[in-house]
């Protein structure tokens, strides 16, 4: 028998995929006392978590003055600035219909949103006159899900001991995934 020990963040979303990971990496032993159904080729397997404000292993969110500088940083660099100068106009309508503030942060506040009612096919016809949807959606969620890991700092401090990889492919010195 195997003995292991999940830990996932507490939200609803990362739960339900330690679970779905865990049925198809440990399934039960034909015939054994770990199939108590016949019909449902499935075990239950504790996943452990705790609050997320407590969280600081596995919480990108947890709160850390350091990273809200360098996120402030981030926010106010040229790179930010050139691409909210080159889609002011995008900005500024995406914040009227969703009441965002007219800013970067507020586009990128609905785009993971947005991305999933476009690939759902739903009805989006008051954005799609906004937004040339597929090409800069994708661009924004691009964004989005890289702006924590911006510089080599923010990196290491919002992906915690399991972010040991660096963008070109080397390790950070010292990391070790225990």
């Amino acid at each position: 028998m195997f003995q292991v020990y999940i830990r996932s963040t507490d939200k609803d979303r990362t739960l339900m995929s330690a679970y779905c990971v865990l049925s198809g990496m440990f399934p039960p032993l034909n015939g054994s006392d770990e199939q108590w159904n016949t019909e449902i080729n499935w075990q239950p397997i504790p996943v452990h978590t705790i609050p997320l404000d407590e969280d600081f292993l596995l919480n990108t969110q947890a709160p850390c003055p350091r990273f809200n500088e360098l996120e402030a940083d981030f926010f106010k660099s040229e790179f930010v600035a050139n691409f909210t100068s080159r889609y002011q106009d995008l900005i500024n309508n995406a914040s009227k219909l969703s009441g965002l503030p007219p800013t970067l942060v507020g586009l990128m506040i609905i785009v993971d949103t947005l991305f999933c009612e476009y690939t759902h096919h739903l009805n989006m016809s008051e954005w799609e006159t906004v937004l040339p949807l597929h090409p800069l959606v994708i661009q924004l969620l691009d964004y989005e899900n890289t702006y924590l890991f911006y510089t080599e700092e923010m990196a290491k401090l919002r992906g915690g001991k399991f972010l040991f990889i660096k963008s070109d492919g080397t390790c950070f010195k010292h990391t070790k995934i225990i």
